[in-house]
C-alpha cells in the first residue's frame, strides 16, 4: 500500500507570522505544499521536480490572501481607484477569501494585529452553502466592525444579501 505521513514529521516551521502571536495560514498552507511536493519528488513520476521549482511554487501567494492594497476616492470619475502611495483620502483595504468561521476568526486575528486602533468597514458576500448565521455573526460581535456591507457575487452558488441577514435574529447581530 501506499505509505502513511503524519503531517507533524513533514511540515516544519509552522511559525508566527510578521503580525505577532498570529498565525499566517497562507504561509502554514505553503508549508503543507512544500512536504506535499517533497513526498512527491521522491518518487520516479516526479523526479525532475527541483528544489528551486518547489520554492518558487510555494512562495508564490494567491491573490485575495490578506492581501493589502490602497485606495483613493476620484471625485471626478466619482470611484475609488487603487495607488500606489498614500495621500490624505486613501484608505486601506485588505481583500482576503474567509469563508468559513475558522478562517473569518484568523483574519479578524490578523486585522487586530495589524490594524489594531482602525476602525473597519467589512464588504461581505459568501455562498449559500457556508454556515452563513455563524459568519454574521462572528463578522458583528468585532469591536473594530463598525459597518458590514452584505453583496452577491454573479455566480449561481452566490447568497443574496437577504438570505445572509435571513439567518439570524436582529437581537443575535451586536
Amino acid at each position: 500500500g501506499s505509505p502513511y505521513f503524519e503531517a507533524t514529521s513533514l511540515v516544519t516551521g509552522f511559525e508566527q507570522s510578521a503580525v505577532a502571536d498570529v498565525p499566517d495560514f497562507d504561509h502554514q498552507n505553503g508549508l503543507i505544499a512544500r512536504a506535499a511536493l517533497e513526498m512527491m519528488a521522491g518518487r520516479q513520476v516526479f523526479s525532475r521536480l527541483s528544489e528551486a521549482a518547489i520554492a518558487a511554487g510555494t512562495a508564490a501567494r494567491p491573490p485575495c490572501r490578506f492581501e493589502c492594497i490602497s485606495v483613493d476616492w476620484d471625485n471626478a470619475a466619482s470611484c475609488a481607484r487603487v495607488v500606489s502611495e498614500s495621500g490624505p483620502r486613501t484608505a486601506t483595504v485588505v481583500l482576503d477569501v474567509g469563508h468559513n468561521p475558522p478562517a473569518l476568526q484568523l483574519l479578524f486575528n490578523k486585522l487586530r494585529k495589524a490594524f489594531p486602533t482602525r476602525p473597519l468597514r467589512i464588504v461581505a458576500g459568501f455562498s449559500r452553502d457556508k454556515d452563513l448565521a455563524s459568519c454574521l455573526r462572528l463578522m458583528s460581535s468585532q469591536d473594530t466592525v463598525k459597518h458590514i456591507h452584505l453583496v452577491q457575487a454573479d455566480h449561481p452558488r452566490a447568497a443574496p444579501p437577504e438570505k445572509i441577514l435571513e439567518s439570524v435574529s436582529n437581537d443575535e447581530l451586536v
